[in-house]
């Protein structure tokens, strides 16, 4: 039988915190120990691929690549903190 080993994150991913997390996490999607965290974390980056962008406009999360367009549009996968921001930026009531 084949052991999967799962790598487990202890410490904060943003840079400037590196704080301790409450319980380590297998996702590194959700290894933020605070919202502000993960905002400052994706501030430059692109929420589905992580690379850097130059944001245009201040609620622009993802860059220009069709692929991160419709993986974020699709919503699923980006962490605990991703579902706040997708309430507030990208739903339109009808």
């Amino acid at each position: 039988m084949t052991e999967f080993t799962q790598e487990l994150r202890h410490m904060c991913r943003n840079p400037r915190c590196r704080c301790k997390l409450p319980k380590p996490v297998t996702n590194p999607r959700e290894a933020f120990c605070a919202r502000g965290c993960y905002n400052g974390f994706y501030l430059k980056r692109c929420v589905v691929c992580e690379g850097p962008i130059e944001r245009k406009r201040e609620d622009q999360k993802v860059c220009r690549k069709s692929k991160c367009r419709s993986a974020w549009r699709a919503g699923t996968g980006f962490g605990r903190y991703a579902c706040i921001i997708l309430c507030e930026v990208g739903v339109k009531k009808r």
